[in-house]
């Protein structure tokens, strides 16, 4: 099963504290994936 980005994005744009961040070439665990960018995006939502 797949998730689009776009719904991700959707989603986001409907909850007012919520923001949305996609990670090129990261799938399920981008924490794996792509480490560096999702402790980036981790660490400016906790800033």
């Amino acid at each position: 099963m797949v998730f689009p980005a776009g719904l991700a994005r959707d989603a986001a744009l409907r909850i007012p504290t919520a923001h949305a961040v996609i990670l090129d070439e990261a799938g399920h665990m981008a924490h794996i994936d792509q480490p560096a960018a999702w402790l980036a995006a981790v660490r400016a939502h906790l800033t």
